[in-house]
């Protein structure tokens, strides 16, 4: 548990907390009162409880607040020690609230882009100082699997495995950014490739050229990496970023054009 929010026992009803949420939000100057713990209040006159303790409205306010997001579960205990809690918040809910949010905006391929251009190149660069022997080895292996498959003959290369080597190269990105460490650059990046994941899956269509050379430049950063090369890996993946969304916006063009056609 992160926090107890530290309720007096004698309003730990849930009653008294959401008619305290409903009353502050529609502004009206009632007095409520329930007759079993006497305790009254009215937001208008300061919002105050009476019943051997004061208890400041801030507190209901901040609980209506904990209620009403679904990042946060709220859960009481009963008993001694017990209170209203506040359970950890999982990355997962975060993203559910995020995408909520941002599905009533206006995206683009664009914006994703934007923000990948944002957040990676600086992760391509901080990696070289953070990144452990383990997590190269992940990189190298994904990277060899990759031009392994790619190295066959072209009548082998099926949608299916275009597919796969997609969600190698997105798996390349996840290991370069989970490896700076940072939660919040993590955070960010996880929602804005669950973005792009959508848009790919309306989008893409089986292109081996396109594959070969998304990892021929994850070639490319990997060795610049290794290297100790921040700089350059920096560039490398910005320039790289920058090429994959030039095809994808080519892409959402053809496919608006001929949209009957699986082939780019």
């Amino acid at each position: 548990m992160l926090a107890n929010i530290s309720f007096y026992k004698d309003i730990c009803h849930e009653k008294y907390y959401f008619c305290a949420s409903a009353f502050w939000q529609s502004g009206r100057s009632h007095r409520k009162k329930d007759k079993r713990e006497n305790i009254e209040w009215n937001p208008r006159s300061g919002g105050q409880t009476t019943h051997r303790k004061r208890v400041g409205f801030t507190i209901w306010r901040q609980y209506s607040h904990l209620a009403g997001s679904s990042a946060v579960l709220i859960e009481k205990k009963k008993g001694h020690g017990g209170g209203i809690f506040v359970s950890q918040i999982s990355d997962e809910s975060i993203k559910i609230s995020l995408s909520s949010f941002l599905n009533f905006k206006d995206l683009s391929i664009q914006h994703i882009y934007e923000a990948r251009m944002i957040l990676e190149p600086a992760c391509a660069r901080l990696a070289v100082e953070r990144i452990s022997p383990e997590e190269v080895i992940k990189l190298e292996e994904n990277v060899s699997w990759c031009e392994e498959i790619l190295n066959r003959p072209s009548q082998e290369f099926s949608e299916q495995v275009f597919f796969n080597i997609d969600d190698r190269a997105i798996e390349f990105h996840k290991i370069i950014v989970n490896s700076v460490r940072n939660p919040i650059v993590i955070l960010n990046f996880d929602y804005v490739m669950d973005f792009l994941k959508e848009c790919e899956l309306q989008l893409l269509v089986p292109d081996k050229n396109h594959s070969m050379w998304v990892i021929s430049d994850h070639r490319n950063i990997l060795d610049f990496l290794k290297n100790g090369d921040g700089k350059r890996g920096e560039e490398e993946m910005y320039l790289h970023l920058k090429k994959i969304e030039e095809y994808d916006i080519r892409l959402k063009e053809f496919r608006k054009e001929h949209p009957e056609k699986k082939v780019f």
